[in-house]
């Protein structure tokens, strides 16, 4: 049973303009280019295809997760970091300066 089977992608209790900000994130997230880059990591063989439905997904205050569905049965799942336009709620100032130091240690 492939692991998006038990998500719910709903928008509920969520405000108009946090919904607006993901779509618009998600419209430039290409998934295609997605399944294909996991099929050469995966090098799982030839004929091995991956697919990823892009009305199925989790979503946290940060990240968004996509399933990636593999042809033999196979899923893995994607977590990708949201920009802050998308982020779920406001971010008070301290957890803006925290975001900001993970950035800078990471370079």
């Amino acid at each position: 049973m492939p692991i998006g089977s038990h998500w719910d992608p709903t928008f509920e209790g969520i405000s108009s303009n946090e919904v607006d900000a993901f779509r618009l994130f998600q419209s430039t997230v290409n998934l295609n280019n997605l399944a294909l880059i996991a099929v050469e990591i995966r090098a799982a063989g030839p004929g091995i295809t991956c697919g990823i439905n892009p009305k199925v997904f989790q979503r946290g205050t940060n990240n968004v997760v996509f399933e990636l569905l593999f042809s033999d049965g196979i899923s893995w799942v994607a977590r990708i970091r949201l920009p802050p336009s998308a982020w779920l709620r406001a971010v008070n100032e301290a957890t803006q300066h925290s975001q900001q130091d993970i950035a800078e240690s990471a370079t």
